[in-house]
């Protein structure tokens, strides 16, 4: 569930699925108490909080990026980036970001507007003038 306690899609591949089965093998290992619907544990085995995942995920975007905002919504808005620029339907990207309004997603098509007039000033024999 997400803001407003809506449901978001997460697509996962595979190779994430095997990788959850073994964080939760491993946690149910070290915490046995915490086999429950909490599913991401700190070092205590205390349920996390969104502060929590949120400094998780800025200490790690720190090595990798040189953005100056480093938060889950970074992810997020980079994963509808992508969908989009290759090719994502508008309406299936607003159903897995669990947008009731469409105007919330096409935020996102700022991107690939200025993604089209990069390759059109590229392409077009008239793109410079």
């Amino acid at each position: 569930h997400g803001k407003r306690d809506k449901d978001r899609l997460v697509p996962i591949g595979e190779d994430l699925i095997k990788m959850v089965d073994n964080y939760v093998m491993l946690r149910n290992k070290q915490f046995p108490e915490r086999m429950d619907s909490v599913l991401i544990v700190d070092d205590k085995g205390n349920a996390t909080t969104p502060q929590f995942i949120y400094n998780l995920i800025h200490e790690l975007l720190e090595d990798i990026t040189t953005l100056e905002q480093k938060s889950p919504h970074v992810l997020r808005h980079t994963f509808a980036t992508h969908m989009l620029n290759r090719g994502a339907d508008i309406r299936a990207i607003q159903k897995m970001l669990g947008h009731s309004s469409l105007s919330s997603t096409q935020i996102y098509t700022h991107n690939t507007i200025e993604k089209l007039k990069d390759v059109y000033k590229k392409s077009h024999p008239y793109g410079d003038k």
